[in-house]
Formats: structure tokens, sequence, C-alpha cells
């Protein structure tokens, strides 16, 4: 019987996220199954890494926190780090294939602008509501749901010192909203000051939407959450 590869996170023996960085940041363990998952052996060789410690880990919407739950607890086929799957904003339908994290923000800029296009958007404001229609929870940009798949499936987004670097399909519509964010900057704007300028009302919605508690009220993230605000950091800026 052939033996596959795969990755098991183990999250939960770590205390809090700060202290258990290392469990949370670096896959420590190499594991392999036979194809009924009777076996695993762990070696303790390092494979890959997440972009942030807390890819995996649950969110508590309300309060701003981490957990661990049995969903945190994962196990990776190494061989399966791209995703497939379709939306259809406005109506336009477009499928995505074996695609990596550049791969769908790169497909979700382009269908940004296809659809303000088809939208007759003609303003920076109808631009931005939308693409708040779009990306709000449950609507064709909030691709953690619209696609079909589970919130935290792995995807690849690039080799560091030849091991793969991976996060969630999460994180990855967080980007591609960071980066839809950064495509509609007005000359006129610095890309701080546009930042500035709109993250306070996207952190507003979060914070209605899950009854928050007012948390991370400032720069960088405005309301929103530890989780999707630095992706959407990332998205807009290239960086953490």
């Amino acid at each position: 019987m052939t033996n596959d590869v795969f990755l098991k996170l183990f999250y939960n023996f770590a205390a809090d996220l700060h202290s258990q960085v290392f469990f949370c940041y670096y896959w420590d363990v190499l594991t392999t199954f036979t194809a009924k998952f009777e076996k695993m052996e762990r070696t303790g060789e390092v494979i890959g890494r997440t972009m942030q410690p807390f890819d995996f880990m649950d969110t508590e919407d309300n309060t701003g926190g981490f957990f661990f739950s049995k969903a945190s607890n994962k196990v990776i086929d190494m061989n399966r780090l791209s995703v497939t799957g379709t939306i259809s904003p406005k109506g336009i339908r477009s499928t995505v294939y074996g695609a990596s994290a550049s791969e769908i923000v790169n497909w979700g800029l382009v269908l940004f602008s296809l659809v303000q296009k088809y939208s007759s958007v003609g303003t920076v404001i109808g631009s931005l509501f939308l693409l708040a229609e779009l990306s709000e929870n449950g609507a064709p940009f909030d691709i953690k749901t619209s696609l079909g798949l589970d919130a935290y499936t792995p995807v690849r987004v690039r080799n560091v010192n030849g091991l793969p670097m991976i996060t969630t399909l999460r994180a990855v519509g967080n980007m591609m909203f960071g980066a839809n964010l950064r495509s509609l900057k007005p000359m006129a704007f610095s890309e701080s000051l546009f930042y500035s300028s709109i993250m306070p009302l996207v952190g507003h919605y979060n914070q209605k939407s899950n009854g928050g508690n007012g948390y991370n009220s400032f720069y960088p993230y405005y309301g929103e959450h530890e989780y999707s605000g630095s992706y959407i950091k990332h998205g807009y800026f290239g960086h953490f």
C-alpha cells in the first residue's frame, strides 16, 4: 500500500499564542499515513511554515481573541495546497483552477475590474460601495464561503529556503480584499492616507457584524480582528 506524506498541526498543547509561536509557526511534524490513516509517526523534521502563527487557529470575533478547537487540529495533505472553485459576482461567472495564494489574489483583482466595468461604476466612492457589497459575509468575494470550501483550506504561498509556506483560504480572501482596496486609491492620496481613511469603515463593519467590544480600534486594524486585519494590510501594502 502506497504511503502519502501529510502534515499534522499540533496546536492543542499550546498554552497561548505568543508562548507557542514555534509550534504554530513552523511545521515540526512530518507524518506518514497509510491510505487508511492507520499510522502516524512524529519525526520533528521541519517541512514548512505558515505565514502567520495563528493561520489555522479559530477566532473570537466579538473579543478579538484566538482559541484552539478540534477544528484547529488540522491534518494537511501536502499534495493538496491549491484551490479550484467558481464564483459569480454580479452575474459574471468565473472559475479559478489549481490556484496558489497569489494566483487567487490576482484572479480577484481582474474579476473586480470586470465587475466595475460592467456595473458602470464611475467614481471611487461607487467602487468602494461595490467592493463592500461583494465582500460582505456570504457575498461572492467572501471566498472562504462562496467557493464552497472549508475556510481553513490550506493554500500554497511560495517556497522559503526550499520549503513550502502556506496559509488558509480565509487569509487569502482577506489579502484579496486588501489588494482590491489598494487598486481604488486615488492619485491624490498616499497609500497610507487612503488606507487610514477607509479601514475604520471596514473595522466598523466587523465590530457591528460580530458584536465586537471595541478591540483593535487603532492603526493598523481599526476594529478588525488581528487575523483578518493583518491579511487585509498584507494584501494592501504587500507586508504585515
